[in-house]
């Protein structure tokens, strides 16, 4: 072992906050230039050097764009600037990041959009919302709904009488057992666009993001396919996806504009959420005529998964370290 893993090792031992506040900073790729950092189960944020700019005094926060980044002491959530300053104070139940100058919250039973001053944009009426993309964003809608309470029981709700986990995208990505699986299920999803005008009409059992043009849709069953802005399904439901990796007759791989595969030699699995380093949820052209959509993806074996600023802040970080101990 070198000598500086020796002095590594033993600053770690020494300081036990070390290891659950400095090793896994994160943000989002195109987030503002923080990265949120955990001590103790609360959350704070540090730059790329590694210095803490706002300490840990929250119990969830988001990522900086905007300029804001959502942040929730005890029930509620709101916003805070750089500094770590409330900017819009802390009044709802759930919040989202800001995306194309807007922000999706939860007040109550109903999601709503609102712009950098906290005024509410559309109103809180939809049963649940994600984030713009490319001018659009998702909404779920039901009038009842089945969630699995227990292993062995499914309740049906009413928009009156649901659980608050009810009001939540049920995507198998926001809200999700400990196994990964939905616990609600029942609603359609949808797509509106800044003004709050329903563009798509909610007819799909499940939606992702737009990316490039297209967004993926589940019509019935399991199979996947993908629309334009308009609805219109331009590539058939034929796939399935596993995590984020797209998959049709057992073969797996990234899609041509055409609905064809090109199938591609994989580093690694990244159809897990837990694997590490995380896999990038949009990786964009991967090359000419080759697109990744919306949750489904795939690296080029020759790139690696790990985000490089997050690499160059871990490096700083293991510099900072290692010069105070041998100091």
């Amino acid at each position: 072992m070198g000598r500086w893993w020796k002095s590594l090792l033993v600053f770690a031992l020494l300081t036990p906050s070390f290891c659950s506040s400095v090793p896994n900073p994160t943000k989002r790729k195109g987030a503002g230039p923080l990265f949120r950092i955990h001590r103790e189960e609360l959350w704070g944020f540090m730059d790329r050097s590694g210095k803490t700019i706002i300490p840990p005094r929250f119990a969830a926060a988001g990522d900086f764009f905007n300029g804001l980044a959502w942040a929730r002491e005890e029930s509620k959530c709101g916003y805070i600037d750089l500094t770590g300053r409330v900017a819009i104070p802390y009044q709802f139940d759930e919040c989202r990041d800001f995306s194309e100058g807007v922000a999706a919250v939860r007040a109550g039973r109903g999601w709503g959009f609102i712009d950098a001053t906290g005024k509410l944009v559309i109103p809180a009426h939809l049963k649940a919302a994600a984030d713009f993309h490319e001018g659009l964003a998702r909404f779920e809608e039901w009038d009842t709904i089945q969630c699995l309470d227990d292993p062995k029981r499914i309740n049906v709700y009413s928009v009156d009488n649901a659980p608050d986990y009810a009001f939540m995208l049920h995507d198998g990505r926001s809200s999700t057992d400990d196994m990964g699986l939905d616990a609600c299920m029942g609603g359609m999803f949808g797509f509106l666009d800044h003004s709050g005008t329903i563009v798509i009409a909610p007819t799909f059992k499940r939606a992702w993001d737009f990316s490039e043009g297209r967004a993926v849709v589940r019509t019935d069953g399991f199979q996947s396919g993908y629309i334009d802005k308009t609805g219109r399904i331009v590539i058939k439901p034929q796939f399935r996806q596993r995590g984020r990796l797209l998959r049709r007759a057992g073969k797996r791989g990234i899609l041509r504009p055409d609905g064809s595969i090109r199938i591609h030699r994989l580093e690694r699995d990244c159809s897990h959420s837990s694997s590490i380093p995380p896999c990038p949820r949009f990786l964009g052209r991967l090359g000419a005529g080759h697109v990744i959509a919306g949750a489904l993806g795939v690296h080029r074996s020759s790139r690696r998964f790990r985000n490089p600023a997050e690499v160059r802040v871990r490096q700083a970080i293991l510099r900072r370290v290692r010069g105070s101990v041998l100091r």
